[in-house]
């Protein structure tokens, strides 16, 4: 028997080492929100340096096998894993309705319904048809000066507040979860002036502001998206109080022609690239740039997407509804060639490693799968596409932008991505907008976020150093 201990110990290792070389994980790590490591190239350069063995051995770490698994598995037995820096985390257990990071006021109903009424059928937007996985790439890039025909907006049937309930601070109607941002007017102001101030410092650049309404201002109750809590209010308002200088753009009336399609998952509190797409179109005509049309992206799917919003109402008995309605993920493919890299640090001369813009595998493990899009949230992240125009453009966002970036591809040679939340803060990486942009020779600058980040006294406070705001001149 001892003869063939070696066998038995053996045999297992060797099935899991051919296993990994096969990268059954995917391109990305839900639980970690990043890129795996790519397959190392081979030179000899590489290998007598030793970059190539450290290379080695870290994409064998990043695509072991059943890796989000184990990881899965030691959460739930530790519950360490969750990440709470404090005001400048970018994760925190506690959902506070702001991109999963920073604080910002909540809107509830409890008061008005009880939890634990039961909820009718849902009122909110119709599941509209999900677009053909396999549309073919048949259109061009779409003409500026022939106009394009926009469908009438789009009138749908509020839900009676009786068919809503609470889960924590998420409003549920039927199988849609839903955040519900309040205006917060000092801090639209803080925002503004600092995105003022970024186009007076970067003056060879156009800067745009983008905010983007989420679900709650079209599929909630008529009490939940008017007043103060009014997103379409609150986007104007902030738009007007931004400088001559920056452009903000109405992806508001586009998103609102639109309606009785997939713009928004019911599980997940992010919108889908579909509504992404429509304030692509947006930005484009107000930056007088054409745009492709919708039917020329080659398209993918990823079924059983149960998103963020599952994770905020876990422990709330609504959550089963969620898991038990899944959303279906459409991805959209770039046009145009391009080669990405994201960089843990904030400067272009980092080492970085390889991301793609739009990842089509996604471990089978974790059912978040929209880290498909740019690889997730990192500091610094950059594409450079094959277009050849010499154009470029930085996008300053929140994880609504993730999906929005890879429209770009078809209008930039280079784009550069930040997140606010990875860089300026302790232990993180300096980053000076108006620097880079300088640097770079940069021709337009976009702020995209959705309403919860102009409301927010923390992520003002990340905008501000971002840009090297002076708080006296506020």
């Amino acid at each position: 028997m001892k003869k063939y201990s070696l066998f038995i110990i053996l045999i297992p290792v060797l099935v899991l080492g051919v296993w990994s070389l096969l990268n059954p994980n995917g391109e990305v790590s839900a639980w970690e929100k990043r890129a795996l490591k790519s397959t190392p190239a081979f030179t000899l350069e590489n290998l007598f340096s030793g970059r190539y063995t450290q290379e080695l051995e870290e994409y064998y770490a990043d695509t072991f096998p059943v890796r989000d698994t184990f990881i899965n598995v030691n959460t739930a037995m530790g519950g360490f894993y969750y990440f709470n820096g404090g005001a400048e985390a970018a994760l925190v257990i506690g959902h506070k309705g702001l991109d999963q990071d920073v604080e910002a006021p909540a809107v509830s109903l409890r008061k008005e319904i009880p939890l634990g009424q039961n909820s009718g059928p849902s009122a909110a937007a119709p599941q509209a048809d999900i677009p053909d996985a396999a549309a073919e790439t048949s259109a061009g890039m779409a003409e500026l000066e022939i106009p394009h025909e926009e469908p009438p907006p789009v009138e749908l049937e509020p839900p009676d507040e009786s068919e809503a309930e609470n889960a924590g601070n998420i409003i549920i109607v039927g199988t849609r979860a839903m955040e519900i941002p309040y205006a917060v007017e000092k801090n639209m102001r803080r925002y503004a002036a600092a995105i003022s101030r970024a186009a007076k410092l970067a003056e060879d650049a156009q800067v745009y502001s983008l905010v983007v309404p989420n679900a709650g201002e079209f599929y909630s109750p008529v009490s939940l998206h008017t007043g103060a809590t009014s997103q379409k209010k609150m986007i104007s308002d902030m738009y007007a109080m931004l400088s001559p200088d920056v452009k903000g753009i109405d992806a508001y009336d586009k998103l609102c022609r639109h309606l009785d399609e997939y713009l928004y998952f019911r599980t997940d509190h992010h919108w889908s690239q579909l509504g992404a797409y429509y304030a692509y179109t947006a930005f484009c005509q107000s930056a007088g740039i054409a745009y492709p049309e919708l039917k020329a992206y080659e398209s993918g799917s990823f079924a059983g997407f149960v998103g963020s919003m599952y994770g905020f109402t876990k422990n709330y008995p609504q959550s089963k509804t969620l898991k038990d309605n899944p959303d279906t993920l459409i991805y959209y493919l770039p046009l145009a060639e391009c080669k990405g890299r994201q960089y843990a640090g904030a400067r272009l001369e980092d080492e970085g490693f390889p991301v793609k813009a739009v990842a089509t595998s996604v471990s089978e493990s974790y059912s978040d799968k929209y880290i498909c899009y740019i690889g997730g949230d990192a500091s610094l992240t950059h594409f450079e596409t094959d277009i050849g125009n010499g154009r470029s453009i930085i996008v300053i966002k929140d994880s609504f932008g993730n999906a929005f970036v890879p429209f770009l591809t078809s209008n930039y040679q280079d784009i550069y991505v930040v997140d606010p939340r990875y860089v300026n803060g302790k232990k993180k990486p300096d980053f000076n907008l108006s620097q880079f942009v300088a640097e770079q020779q940069i021709n337009d600058v976009l702020f995209l976020n959705y309403p919860f980040p102009m409301n927010s006294n923390a992520w003002c406070d990340m905008l501000e150093r971002l840009i090297g705001v002076n708080k006296t001149e506020n």
